[in-house]
C-alpha cells in the first residue's frame, strides 16, 4: 500500500502552488491567483479568531508557540489535564495526584 501524500513542514509558496495544481487537476495557479489564495486564508483565520487581517501572521506565530508550550504537537513536556482544569495532567488527575 503506497501513501502518496507528502508532508511539508514549512510549505513555501512554490509547494503550495504545486499542491493546488495537483488538487485542481494540473492547472498551476498564476501569481495573482496565489495572492488571492493567501489573502483568502488570512481572511478566514482572522474571521474565526476575531482579529484584524494584518495581525494574522503574528497571531499564527504566537499560536504556534502556545501549542508548543501546551505540548500539542512536537514534544509533550507539559501535558495539560483532560478534565479541563488547565493544570498539568500529572499534578491533577494523573499518576501522582493527591
Amino acid at each position: 500500500m503506497t501513501n502518496n501524500t507528502e508532508t511539508v513542514v514549512n510549505p513555501t509558496l512554490a509547494d503550495t502552488r504545486e499542491f493546488l495544481a495537483k488538487v485542481r487537476g494540473g492547472h498551476k495557479p498564476t501569481d495573482d491567483e496565489m495572492a488571492d489564495h493567501c489573502d483568502n486564508l488570512k481572511m478566514i483565520v482572522a474571521e474565526k479568531n476575531g482579529i484584524a487581517t494584518d495581525d494574522v501572521d503574528s497571531f499564527l506565530r504566537k499560536a504556534k508557540t502556545m501549542r508548543e508550550r501546551m505540548g500539542i504537537g512536537g514534544n509533550k513536556r507539559k501535558e495539560l489535564c483532560r478534565c479541563g482544569s488547565g493544570r498539568q495532567h500529572r499534578k491533577c488527575c494523573g499518576k501522582y495526584s493527591r
